[in-house]
């Protein structure tokens, strides 16, 4: 996530966004700026990256995401508040 206006309207001063925020784990939680975001892009363009990654907490989830991806949707799938938070989203 990327420190934004945007983010602070969706994600902190929304009831709702506030209560999806709070699901996410540590490491998918972390923001950062938008000057750390641009310097991430533009070095990865300089580098001719396949893929850039920040922050770099994220690596480690984005090398085993196909198999973490299983466990947390089967996780999240049988969470009450995901599908409470699901709820209150569709009857806005």
């Amino acid at each position: 996530m990327v420190e934004t206006a945007m983010t602070h309207r969706v994600l902190d001063a929304d009831d709702l966004g506030r209560a999806l925020n709070d699901l996410l784990p540590w490491p998918l939680s972390v923001r950062i700026t938008p000057r750390r975001a641009a310097r991430a892009i533009a070095d990865g363009i300089a580098r001719r990256a396949a893929r850039t990654i920040a922050p770099r907490s994220w690596a480690p989830y984005s090398m085993l995401r196909g198999a973490v991806n299983v466990v947390a949707d089967r996780r999240l799938a049988d969470d009450g508040r995901v599908r409470d938070l699901i709820r209150r989203l569709e009857e806005r």
